[in-house]
């Protein structure tokens, strides 16, 4: 991944953070995560929502034996949290936590010792192969008042950590695709592909294409028929006259840096899959 993927992807994983895991309809955790460079009392006196999270670079160094190639580098990264609650002179549920039946903000009166110990470290602990990244944490800050103009007292919290990646631009597919069945229906599984930014979602993050003669297609437009799936999706049923087959599946990604990713002509699709076999085409 580029540091420019890196940071979209740092960005989409704290901001789908959910509390109580992935429980749909869920609220989450973060209120707005913004990656900027911006100064602090700037972006805290935005009009964000609380808890906030500041993602900024921190600059990025190449190994010895990755220079001559400029391809493997270390990327250093600087997070703060910013977390407010209302009738809180002390300071006290800003650390630990406040009523939660009672609580006002969207972290449900929970202090930033356990939205940062707890739900900031996991999410970050997340990142690893699967988003083309390993982590390496480096520090935590003692929380420390902040007073800002439009929301008065708050309380902050940084943290620091660097990535390891290849300074390539990475579009992973499905993984374990396989068929399933004979002389009748036959399904075509795969586990999906990693959870990312730009993976577009329903209804076409997959596009699966078929062939007769048992040569597999070799471009999302190739063959002679065939459907998509979103990016939840495990399998695909296919029913018609029986015969030899070839199939491939591809995922479609939006680089664009579109919020969300959308549907485009200039999307990019991942390196094929493919499967040939007798059974249904």
């Amino acid at each position: 991944m580029t540091p420019w993927q890196q940071a979209q992807q740092i960005r989409y994983k704290l901001r789908e953070r959910l509390w109580g895991g992935v429980t749909s309809g869920a609220d989450p955790v973060f209120g707005t995560v913004l990656v900027s460079p911006g100064a602090e009392e700037e972006l805290t006196d935005e009009r964000v929502r609380f808890p906030f999270v500041w993602v900024n670079d921190a600059g990025a160094e190449f190994g010895p034996e990755d220079r001559d190639q400029l391809r493997l580098y270390e990327q250093a990264w600087e997070l703060t949290m910013f977390h407010g609650n209302e009738n809180d002179g002390g300071g006290q549920a800003l650390m630990l936590g406040a009523n939660r039946s009672g609580g006002r903000t969207s972290s449900k009166g929970r202090g930033i010792m356990e939205l940062g110990s707890e739900e900031l470290l996991d999410t970050l602990a997340s990142l690893g192969p699967a988003d083309a990244m390993s982590l390496r944490m480096m520090a935590k800050s003692k929380a420390r008042p902040v007073r800002v103009k439009r929301h008065g007292y708050l309380i902050a919290q940084a943290y620091s950590f660097s990535t390891r990646a290849s300074n390539q631009r990475i579009y992973p597919n499905v993984t374990r695709f396989a068929a399933v069945g004979g002389t009748g229906d036959i399904t075509f599984s795969w586990f999906p592909a990693p959870d990312r930014f730009d993976l577009v979602d329903i209804p076409t993050a997959y596009v699966i294409r078929v062939d007769s003669g048992g040569t597999p297609p070799t471009t999302p437009t190739g063959g002679t028929g065939g459907t998509t799936a979103s990016k939840s999706s495990t399998g695909v049923v296919f029913a018609t006259a029986t015969g030899t087959y070839g199939v491939s599946i591809f995922a479609r990604y939006d680089d664009s840096g579109a919020d969300p990713p959308a549907i485009a002509a200039t999307n990019v699709f991942s390196s094929v899959i493919s499967l040939s076999g007798v059974g249904v085409l």
